[in-house]
């Protein structure tokens, strides 16, 4: 397995950080995301599931967003170990809590990047319970415009097969 410098992995993670930024500035649209992952790439998402190849990534992206323009999902920190991205981040539901504070869900990101810019997997994992909470306590309704996830998404959370990428983006 091939490790990449840790400055490249983080040049490039950098750089799907600066997408999710024009996403909240309203210059982009979420399927720009997609750009940023191999023609093979892997997203599971805890809501949606598992979504295999980047044009797959790109609708899936796209589709789940819709009527999440007023979300945001400030960056915490990222750690990198080999070619494994570990990324910390609210899931910000729009409006307050009662106290006043900002309905933030602790959630996290680990991607695997392989090269050239690009990542091959991401796995997304926040808490749903305490996210459906936030969403209650803070009064946010989706729009009549949202989507409403697959009733039977796939759960498969392994990483691709087709890529010398270790055990989860890690040395052996």
């Amino acid at each position: 397995m091939k490790v990449y410098p840790e400055e490249e992995i983080r040049k490039a993670w950098d750089h799907v950080l600066e997408t999710r930024e024009r996403i909240a500035r309203g210059e982009a649209d979420w399927g720009d995301i997609a750009d940023h992952f191999t023609e093979d790439g892997v997203y599971i998402d805890p809501v949606w599931g598992r979504y295999v190849g980047r044009e797959a990534i790109r609708t899936f992206m796209h589709d789940c967003m819709v009527g999440f323009d007023d979300w945001r999902f400030p960056h915490l920190w990222t750690v990198v170990k080999d070619n494994l991205i570990i990324c910390a981040f609210w899931s910000r539901v729009p409006g307050k809590l009662p106290d006043g504070s900002d309905p933030d869900c602790f959630s996290m990101s680990l991607a695997i990047y392989a090269g050239d810019g690009q990542f091959c997997y991401e796995n997304d994992v926040f808490n749903m319970v305490e996210l459906a909470q936030l969403i209650g306590d803070s009064g946010w309704t989706p729009p009549p415009v949202s989507h409403t996830p697959p009733a039977k998404p796939d759960r498969n959370q392994n990483p691709p097969t087709t890529r010398d990428i270790g055990n989860w983006g890690l040395k052996r």
